[in-house]
């Protein structure tokens, strides 16, 4: 593969000199300015580089002039040469000319997706060792001179994107974190690219979980958990494998299907649609959330709500219950279990009671009237959290007090909150002793 060179020089020539001839790139453009074009054009002439354009750089203390030649040479390059291979050098340049190449570099590494352009960056530096001389100026040394390879754009920078992607984690954006580390896996080396693919892996067991996809985020989260203890260096693994633990443990408990987890799992998911303001959404799982307590607590009367036996209640209960409906119904739905419990005065049925049925239905009926149930009328952020606050929170406190569940497991369904973002750029250093 044919290499492109794009440098930007400074005022040694046997610097220059030696770059151009170590990356040996048949295609080199140059980043001139008023200083470096004498010289560079000295070069040229001398050593015949056939191939070459000069891109002027006016002002040398404007990183945007910079970063526009930058381009015109990376375009020169990849459109008119058809060069994929790029190498770029700015060892002793000015310093705002060096920091803005560099960065250029570094920003198509992270972008090239978004332009359509496969290019593969090396960025390099020459380095030298350096000889004070009698007036105390440190001069470097021809001869000495090394060509280093700087660390991959995506390796330096990729952090600056991980904070931007633990952001959308937090904020249960997770189509959009899988996307950021997956990107960022694949375009980094070594335990970054391990970091961030455990991370892409995280993001996207939670996606499913959000999804009540449990068995299939089980399997994403274990591989997740298999790649973040090969990097428990960085400082905020500790903190995600310790609440990653107690999440795949519900996960475990939600897979083997245990009625009070899928409970609390749906409440905890509500809340989660009413912080994303998807509102609609977070009433359909509490009505779910009910309808399994209602549905739970008659399993303790002998009763299945899919096919009632009607005959292992008193029939003093079996009256009042046809009376109040007209019928005796052959399957049960939430409002029906609610009424059946009020009967059966169970401690559920007797915190509706405590509202009044009728206040219970008319907030059942926005569900019901909800364009995701039968109707086409939006909730509203009023309708929901008169719901969480009047039924669900009080149901739900009580269905928890009966049957003696701890409110600390309530806390194991909510999802990993990375706190210390900052520890993604803090990893354990071992010093060695004086």
């Amino acid at each position: 593969m044919a290499k492109g060179l794009i440098i930007a020089p400074g005022l040694d020539k046997w610097l220059l000199k030696y770059a151009i001839k170590e990356i040996n790139a048949p295609h080199v453009a140059f980043l001139a300015t008023e200083a470096t074009l004498p010289l560079i054009q000295e070069i040229i002439n001398k050593d015949e580089i056939s191939s070459y354009k000069i891109f002027f750089i006016k002002n040398i203390f404007s990183t945007v002039e910079t970063i526009q030649e930058f381009f015109n040479a990376l375009n020169w390059l990849t459109k008119d040469k058809g060069i994929t291979d790029i190498w770029v050098d700015a060892t002793n340049c000015i310093t705002v000319i060096e920091m803005a190449t560099y960065t250029s570099a570094s920003l198509i590494d992270i972008f090239k997706d978004v332009l359509g352009e496969d290019i593969k960056f090396t960025l390099v530096y020459i380095n030298a060792d350096y000889k004070v001389d009698e007036d105390g100026i440190a001069k470097e040394v021809p001869g000495t001179e090394k060509l280093i390879e700087i660390e991959r754009p995506m390796d330096s920078l990729s952090f600056v994107l991980a904070l931007d992607g633990l952001r959308t984690f937090n904020n249960h954006r997770y189509d959009e974190t899988k996307e950021i580390f997956i990107s960022l896996s694949e375009n980094t080396t070594g335990d970054k690219s391990i970091l961030y693919s455990g991370l892409g892996l995280l993001a996207d067991g939670y996606d499913l979980w959000d999804k009540l996809d449990v068995s299939h985020s089980l399997e994403r989260l274990k591989k997740s958990r298999e790649n973040l203890e090969k990097v428990k260096n960085y400082g905020l693994v500790k903190e995600i494998l310790s609440k990653l633990s107690e999440n795949m443990d519900v996960l475990d408990k939600l897979s083997k299907e245990s009625e009070i987890n899928i409970i609390l799992d749906l409440y905890c998911n509500a809340l989660r649609r009413i912080n994303e303001k998807r509102f609609d959404d977070a009433l359909a799982r509490f009505y779910s959330c009910l309808e399994k307590i209602t549905q739970y607590e008659l399993k303790k009367f002998g009763i299945d709500p899919s096919n009632p036996d009607y005959s292992k209640l008193d029939k003093e209960i079996v009256e009042k219950f046809t009376k109040q409906l007209g019928f005796l119904p052959v399957e049960l739905e939430l409002k029906k279990n609610a009424l059946l419990l009020l009967f059966l005065k169970d401690g559920v049925g007797e915190e509706i009671q405590k509202k009044g049925y009728k206040v219970f239905t008319g907030l059942i009926g926005i569900r019901n009237s909800s364009i995701l149930a039968h109707g086409t009328k939006p909730v509203n952020e009023k309708n929901i959290l008169d719901f969480a606050s009047v039924l669900i929170e009080p149901i739900l406190n009580k269905f928890m007090e009966i049957n003696n569940i701890n409110k600390e497991e309530i806390e194991k369904h909510k999802h990993l909150e990375i706190k210390d973002l900052t520890g993604l750029f803090f990893k354990k250093t071992h010093f060695p002793l004086a």
